[in-house]
């Protein structure tokens, strides 16, 4: 799970080093800010690398909240939850 802001930029990268060891459909990233819509584009971003890979827009802009709303997404086959930052 990577919660995150603002990531376009970086996100791809991290993303591609997941996918080495995780299957697309076990990530979730969740963007997140006091906005109404995302402020950039990390979502196309994040369906470039893998449109299998989970995104979730929160539009409220804590760490906490991006966590509690994207562990809602997790598979039921996951057992154990890694959380990266988005710039790692």
């Amino acid at each position: 799970m990577i919660p995150c802001h603002k990531s376009a930029d970086e996100i791809a990268g991290v993303l591609r080093g997941c996918l080495q060891y995780f299957r697309p459909d076990h990530i979730i990233v969740v963007d997140n800010a006091n906005e109404k819509t995302p402020p950039d584009d990390t979502q196309n971003v994040v369906c470039e690398v893998s449109p299998k890979i989970h995104y979730l827009y929160v539009p409220q802009g804590h760490k906490t909240r991006a966590l509690f709303h994207g562990t809602k997404l997790l598979p039921d086959t996951v057992k154990y939850v890694l959380h990266l930052d988005d710039d790692t």
